[in-house]
């Protein structure tokens, strides 16, 4: 939008320069406070490319027409007369698919602000396009059921919940199961059985040590306090970053965990 905003610039000076001789005051309106300041100021903005252009274009009315140039602010070009005509040759524009191609494209390249948005944002597609198309194995289905739920923070997000780097480690493995819980044991060959110490013949997986193993009760009396019963889910625990905090200190209060 700023670099859209920005060439509106150019081209108001493109019309205006190819405009009668007659006419020797030349006033542009504009919405955008961003795009005023980096003409006023183009040394300190971004799209160096985009802005010099445009002020070029306004500098050539003063060396070539004599014109005096007036940049006005108006809120939503308010009581501007042809603002809903070039809202609707805008839209209308938008719709277009590529028609008019040559008139309507960009001599200017995009800024790297935008191109830095656009990559982070087709890496995030592809990413999830390709953990959706996966056939999930055990610890995936858990972690998927944590990303699924509303509410839930996910990415990079999420760690800044956490204080330490041993805590960022310890929620990791909690949340994809690749911790020293004895379905996981197990499974990598290090536990002859995936069931739990406590007796009960639950498999230890982590919702098993968080909701259910007695042999934590005390602790996880504590951990209700703090979350309340409706906060007792693993989506919750360990996808809610308010809760995050309260989960690392259960987790530290059991010493299940050798390090």
């Amino acid at each position: 939008m700023y670099s859209a905003e920005t060439t509106a610039f150019e081209l108001a000076a493109d019309i205006a320069l190819a405009s009668p001789p007659s006419y020797t005051k030349c006033v542009i309106y504009a919405d955008s406070k961003a795009a005023i300041q980096g003409i006023n100021n183009p040394n300190k903005q971004s799209g160096q490319e985009v802005l010099i252009s445009a002020v070029n274009k306004i500098q050539a009315l003063v060396d070539m027409r004599n014109m005096v140039i007036e940049i006005k602010w108006i809120p939503g070009h308010k009581d501007i007369d042809g603002n809903e005509e070039a809202d609707k040759a805008a839209k209308e524009a938008a719709k277009s698919k590529g028609e008019n191609a040559d008139i309507l494209r960009s001599t200017h390249k995009p800024l790297k602000s935008a191109r830095s948005v656009n990559i982070k944002r087709e890496t995030t597609n592809d990413w999830n396009m390709s953990w959706q198309s996966q056939t999930p194995g055990h610890d995936a289905k858990q972690l998927r059921r944590i990303t699924s739920k509303p509410n839930v923070v996910k990415g990079t997000k999420l760690y800044k919940s956490v204080k330490t780097q041993h805590q960022a480690s310890q929620l990791a493995r909690l949340r994809t199961g690749h911790c020293s819980l004895n379905q996981y044991l197990h499974r990598i060959g290090h536990e002859e059985s995936p069931t739990c110490e406590c007796g009960s013949g639950a498999i230890e997986n982590a919702q098993h040590y968080l909701l259910h193993c007695p042999r934590y009760d005390m602790q996880r009396a504590k951990l209700v306090k703090k979350v309340r019963v409706g906060g007792m889910w693993i989506e919750k625990l360990l996808g809610y970053p308010r809760m995050i905090q309260s989960t690392l200190e259960y987790v530290k209060e059991t010493r299940r965990f050798p390090f």
